[in-house]
């Protein structure tokens, strides 16, 4: 397993650093030398890193994705994630990470349903966010009473009540990549380094492809999948 091994130092030492979010022109390493790189780690790493970022990744999404398959991927990769330290060292910092990202994907994605329309909360399994419940009973209300935990909120509402779908995915990446930063330690080799290098690789990657009518799409995508995401949830509890 993934300790402060002389393959975990070679990567993340070989690899370039992120600039600013907002001020990157184009990712610092391209994705397939970032694949290669990736490589020198033990075959199991991979695969894990591998399933987060098909997690976590927004873009992976399609419209027609399974809402239960999803969610039993993300409960598979928390379970995962939920070993001690010495199973993979790093693995509790990681698995906050993720939990986190899923906490704000379901928020949006919950905002974005009920922006276009859907009246009534999702039923049954639908996410793994920790804030499931708490969406559930409260979905009449702007901000589903989590606006003290997450004070971006009543914006990331009012952005959408404008139709302003590159200001709303803008404002989602500055959010996530907020959070990610929690977790960024100098000199720190872990799981959860790597796939906080993986995952701002993502986020960069994102916003230098990034045009309007891409956001509007993606946008309107993701409004189906929350409408989807309650039709499935539906079904699977009649």
């Amino acid at each position: 397993m993934m300790n402060h091994s002389d393959e975990a130092i070679a990567l993340l030492t070989s690899l370039p650093r992120h600039q600013g979010l907002l001020e990157s022109a184009r990712t610092p390493i391209s994705r397939l030398r970032l694949e290669r790189r990736l490589q020198v780690l033990p075959e199991d790493v991979q695969r894990l890193i591998g399933e987060m970022e098909a997690v976590l990744h927004w873009g992976a999404l399609a419209v027609e994705t399974n809402n239960q398959r999803l969610v039993l991927r993300q409960q598979h990769l928390l379970e995962q994630l939920a070993l001690p330290d010495d199973g993979y060292p790093g693995s509790r910092s990681l698995r906050a990470l993720v939990a986190g990202v899923l906490d704000y994907r379901t928020l949006f994605a919950a905002l974005a349903a009920r922006e276009n329309g859907q009246s009534q909360a999702p039923v049954g399994e639908w996410t793994c966010s920790r804030y499931r419940l708490q969406i559930e009973r409260n979905w009449q209300e702007p901000h589903f009473h989590l606006e003290r935990a997450f004070p971006w909120l009543p914006e990331v509402l009012q952005l959408m009540h404008q139709q302003q779908p590159w200001l709303v995915e803008k404002r989602l990446l500055q959010l996530c990549w907020q959070f990610t930063g929690r977790f960024h330690r100098e000199g720190d080799y872990s799981l959860c380094a790597v796939m906080l290098y993986v995952l701002r690789w993502d986020m960069i990657d994102r916003w230098t492809r990034y045009n309007s009518s891409d956001a509007r799409q993606r946008f309107q995508e993701l409004c189906r999948l929350g409408r989807q995401t309650a039709m499935t949830s539906r079904g699977d509890a009649a």
